[in-house]
């Protein structure tokens, strides 16, 4: 059977080297009997064009004697094209960047005669030949000086390709608001013109909704790319089978992804597309995880990896580096720890960082950098990690996802909006010509009954002191419904707000969070006791403000929190922190009690500030140590504070308002700027009062 395929083959390349050879010697007897130069300059281009296939050196030597015969007439266009040709042979038979030098010497000669058509075509090339080289940013600049030129020109055809590939660029390197932004122009283009290539966008629009998580607009249009679909694409179908299991395994559908994915395998396998075959494992390996098969989830990913081909695109093998990372993490979890599992993940994760770098693939860096950080802490590399931990945050706010999302919805909107608005448009037009035409009639009407209207002058008056009415009416409605619109958008500005703020809270919580996991690692490392205390005072005060700021985004109101609740998750939290001790709680605050955070925060401190001391000094880890925290409204604007605990009490020559410690200084200022006071005194322990006022007395006094 072997013998028998190699007999196929060479029966083959004989047949093709024959065809070639016969098309050789016709162009050169069209070039030995010519009497026309551009017909020989244009027949020795494709006398080249056919030994690319054949020898290299051959094709440049003809495309070469071309450019020569050009030159020498002063044809500026023939020269440019044949730059382009001798750079789309150096793309395709050598696979060099030279390529891209030979389309910058023939955009030069077009802009030399300013020949817009060849701009475009420069501009547009060295945008594909920038992105087949992987140099993503150079090729967008390209296509975006190509858009005003083919606008200018009116050249929709190319306008739609460029968009197309724009989208494709974008949802690479995971720009994807930009992506579906530019799909969605070249689906409008190719829609209008009937563009024979439109099953393309469909699927490209599908694997942008993907990449964003909404699964059913991306089987949408990859069903509708399959419907659009030639009989015989089979790279295209098995581009759409592969989106349709990934938006199916997004849905939690994992059998229904496993049957696409194989009917895009039995695709790639008879167009032998190897990276197609590698992506296949790829994808069965991520099932697996989700069925915690984790030994076949890693044989099926060590597999993609050997099948991937050398020359493979840097975001595939990106993608299996970066699942295998995650796998070797799950393994170290089922194997307690094991450093070695920890090793091989930041060995993988490295890799990952290293070709998303290289890429400027935003999601890709930021799972890496968070892997990189996790294996880095657990090996014991805190300069490492803090390192990988400061590019996680960093790119972390680039990918919002909710707020890409909405930015897609809006971009479809609109999308669907204009298609409705044409429509419209062209209804209003026949209402138009009819009114027209009704108008007509009704002057003529009106010229031939003139007199008639002098018999009715009365009426007319009456009339036209109705329409003075209907006029004033038709005004007030026009009033209220701009007072209703304005009121809707005045609603709508306030949940934005409302979205804001709670966004707010979100992020200082977070950011404190962090400066206290910050610190714990810090710690760590200091000897010093009286540092290390210093470092975990200033975490429980941190931890206090944090909590606030978790309540507030937490509450359907986001202007104040309960005081009561946040009074007892701030005390088990500060007990939680303490060991061997577990006093009697006891809370007396009226439910109904809230405070905005211009109050809460410094009462929160204090309070803060209270129980950590009675903690430290007054709790000996018996059955019978107790604390009370009581809150009373004793007036209309004053509040009072009491927290009592049953220890051994401050000491008789005790002078709490000249007292150097920090926690207490700091009590006493705080109890300042809430425009009260602070006291204490030893009743069956110690026993501290705050007085103060609430945030609408005092902006009052202010």
């Amino acid at each position: 059977m072997r013998h028998l395929l190699l007999c196929l083959l060479m029966v083959s390349l004989g047949f093709q080297h024959s065809t070639a050879q016969q098309q050789i010697d016709s162009l050169k007897t069209v070039i030995a009997t010519s009497s026309n130069d551009i017909e020989t300059v244009k027949t020795y281009r494709k006398l080249a064009l056919v030994y690319e296939a054949v020898n290299f050196d051959s094709a440049l030597y003809y495309y070469n004697v071309a450019m020569q015969i050009a030159q020498q007439k002063n044809w500026v266009v023939e020269q440019a094209k044949t730059q382009a040709n001798i750079g789309f042979a150096y793309l395709y038979s050598k696979g060099s960047e030279v390529s891209i030098d030979y389309l910058l010497k023939g955009l030069e000669l077009y802009q030399q005669i300013d020949d817009k058509e060849g701009i475009l075509d420069s501009y547009y090339n060295l945008g594909f030949f920038s992105g087949a080289f992987e140099k993503h940013d150079q090729a967008i600049s390209y296509y975006k000086q190509a858009i005003p030129i083919g606008t200018a020109l009116n050249n929709q055809q190319r306008l739609g390709m460029i968009h197309n590939n724009l989208g494709l660029l974008f949802e690479y390197i995971g720009r994807y608001q930009e992506a579906i932004e530019h799909q969605l122009k070249a689906l409008r283009i190719k829609e209008d013109i009937g563009d024979k290539t439109i099953n393309c966008s469909y699927a490209n629009v599908g694997l942008n909704y993907n990449s964003l998580g909404n699964s059913k607009m991306a089987i949408k249009y990859f069903s509708q790319s399959l419907e659009e679909m030639s009989i015989n694409d089979n790279h295209q179908k098995a581009v759409c089978y592969n989106g349709l299991g990934d938006a199916y395994l997004q849905k939690g559908d994992q059998k229904g992804a496993l049957d696409y994915y194989s009917k895009a395998f039995l695709l790639h396998t008879e167009l032998n597309n190897i990276a197609g075959k590698s992506r296949f494992h790829l994808k069965t390996g991520i099932v697996y995880v989700k069925q915690n098969a984790l030994d076949k989830a890693h044989n099926a990913f060590l597999q993609a990896l050997e099948v991937c081909p050398t020359n493979s695109n840097n975001q595939l093998l990106a993608s299996i580096y970066g699942e295998l990372a995650n796998l070797e993490l799950q393994l170290a979890t089922q194997n307690k720890k094991q450093a070695k599992y920890f090793q091989q993940a930041k060995s993988y994760a490295t890799k990952v960082y290293a070709l998303a770098k290289s890429t400027n693939d935003l999601n890709k860096i930021n799972e890496s950098a968070q892997i990189l950080y996790i294996t880095n802490k657990t090996l014991g590399n805190t300069k490492e990690a803090l390192l990988y931990v400061d590019i996680y945050m960093s790119t972390k706010d680039s990918l919002l996802n909710k707020q890409k999302i909405k930015a897609i919805n809006e971009v479809q909107t609109k999308y669907e909006t204009e298609k409705k608005e044409l429509e419209i448009n062209l209804l209003n037009k026949e209402n138009d010509l009819k009114t027209l035409k009704i108008s007509e009639g009704e002057a003529l009407q009106s010229r031939q009954q003139s007199y008639i209207i002098l018999l009715v002058t009365g009426v007319a008056v009456a009339i036209l002191f109705l329409v003075l009415i209907y006029l004033f009416y038709l005004q007030k409605n026009k009033s209220n419904k701009e007072l209703v619109a304005k009121n809707t958008i005045i609603s709508k500005q306030n949940e934005e707000k409302e979205v804001l703020l709670k966004e707010i809270h979100h992020r200082v919580k977070n950011n404190l969070q962090i400066i206290s996991s910050l610190l714990d690692l810090q710690n760590k490392g200091i000897e010093d006791l009286k540092a290390s205390a210093a470092i975990e005072d200033g975490q429980s005060r941190i931890k206090s403000m944090a909590l606030i700021h978790h309540k507030l985004y937490q509450n359907e109101n986001i202007v104040s929190i309960n005081f009561r609740e946040y009074t007892q998750q701030l005390l088990t939290q500060i007990l939680g922190m303490a060991t061997n001790i577990s006093p009697i709680q006891i809370i007396n605050i009226p439910e109904n009690i809230e405070f905005d955070i211009d109050t809460a925060i410094p009462l929160g401190l204090i309070l803060n500030e209270l129980l950590t001391n009675a903690c430290k000094y007054a709790f000996t880890g018996k059955d019978t140590d107790k604390i009370e925290i009581s809150l009373s409204k004793i007036s209309m604007d004053n509040y009072q504070l009491k927290v009592q605990d049953n220890g051994a009490g401050l000491p008789e020559d005790f002078n709490f308002k000249k007292s150097r410690s920090l926690g207490l200084r700091l009590v006493r200022r705080l109890s300042k700027q809430l425009f009260g006071s602070a006291s204490h005194q030893n009743n069956n322990g110690a026993q501290f009062i705050i007085t103060f006022k609430d945030t609408l007395s005092r902006k009052k006094i202010a």
